[in-house]
């Protein structure tokens, strides 16, 4: 499934878990490059030796309701789609593997790998569109379509996916300059899975926080998820402890949701005590 695997794969356990109700399932994602590796002078597979990493994520889905009402979920499957462009020969032989003109096996990536990955994602981005975006951003689209149907020369609207999404899982492979900086672990399939972690570990997620996973590989395939976090996560994985960030999302103040809650008891123990106090004053005389 290529490097999308780990963000394409939740379409298939989606469908699982609906056919199978109360049950678990377990994703696993993983990178071996041992057998991949290429040993020739292809410049075009050359770059696949120090693009890709060895990695692995794993991931607990579940489709029972308990999880989520005792807590022990930390987020909801609101949405998914997946984009499969293989059908033009131009994204289909972007990505392959196979031998060289000497006979060396390995991955090739062509010139126009950006061109068709980004084809993908724009089909992708637009079929999931109507759920990511706020309805503001979608009365801006449907504003601007129409004052393009007047007026050609009007350019389209880039929307705002910030306005309705708070996190963004990107696949590494599309800000690889950024990960070189901090990542320990750029990997294909499993990527995202460790973008969460470094949300989750160095930056946390607050109830209610929509997050949006985007995944490309070859094939050449896209897909996006559309989480959204059922409770507070702070969780410091292990992969990223060594992080500084880390330790200040331990220590970060409680959320807005937290602070709500814990108000709302010292008001209702105020009050308790108050009507307690009242009804303690009414029965003094009668005693």
């Amino acid at each position: 499934m290529g490097c999308s695997n780990g963000v394409v794969a939740i379409n298939l356990v989606r469908d699982m878990l609906i056919a199978r109700p109360s049950c678990n399932a377990l994703l696993v994602t993983t990178e071996t490059l041992t057998t991949a590796f290429y040993n020739g002078m292809d410049k075009h597979r050359l770059v696949t030796n120090t693009l890709f990493r060895m990695g692995a994520a794993a991931v607990l889905l579940s489709n029972k309701e308990r999880w989520r009402s005792s807590g022990r979920a930390k987020y909801v499957l609101c949405h998914n789609v997946r984009v499969h462009t293989g059908a033009r020969p131009e994204a289909n032989k972007c990505i392959w593997y196979g031998p060289d003109d000497k006979g060396v096996v390995g991955t090739y990536l062509g010139t126009d790998v950006v061109k068709e990955a980004s084809r993908a994602l724009t089909q992708a981005m637009t079929k999931i569109g109507p759920y990511a975006l706020s309805w503001t951003q979608i009365a801006k689209l449907g504003v601007n379509y129409l004052h393009r149907q007047v007026r050609a020369k009007v350019p389209a609207y880039a929307p705002k996916f910030s306005d309705g999404i708070d996190k963004f899982l990107v696949h590494a492979d599309l800000k690889v300059l950024d990960w070189y900086q901090h990542s320990t672990a750029l990997d294909s399939s499993s990527t995202t899975w460790y973008t969460m972690a470094f949300v989750e570990s160095c930056q946390g997620v607050k109830r209610g926080d929509r997050v949006l996973q985007v995944g490309v590989g070859s094939g050449l395939k896209c897909g996006v998820n559309i989480w959204k976090a059922l409770r507070d996560v702070d969780d410091v994985h292990e992969v990223w402890a060594h992080r500084g960030e880390a330790a200040r999302v331990r220590t970060r103040a409680p959320s807005s949701s937290v602070l709500t809650s814990l108000q709302f008891v010292l008001s209702l123990a105020i009050l308790t005590c108050a009507l307690l106090a009242a009804l303690y004053r009414l029965m003094t005389p009668m005693l």
